[in-house]
């Protein structure tokens, strides 16, 4: 049974700084997006359900936008 990976979110940059461009062509390569740079992660409850929402803009010519990403408790 093939395991799937949902989107990833992280407070970093880039989820690796020396190969960035390695990470990100094998990730967005199996359908795994990549939200990069959030914010206030520690603000999120452990242990508890949530979903998150990612709002990119519509640009033409672009493989990447800029978010308005929020969280909303389950």
């Amino acid at each position: 049974m093939e395991k799937r990976i949902g989107p990833v979110g992280m407070d970093r940059p880039t989820p690796n700084g020396e190969d960035w461009k390695y990470v990100h062509t094998r990730m967005l390569g199996k359908g795994i997006l990549i939200v990069e740079g959030l914010a206030n992660l520690e603000q999120l409850p452990a242990g508890k359900e949530f979903m998150v929402y990612s709002l990119p803009l519509k640009l033409q010519g672009r493989d990447g936008s800029p978010v308005r990403a929020i969280a909303v408790l389950a």
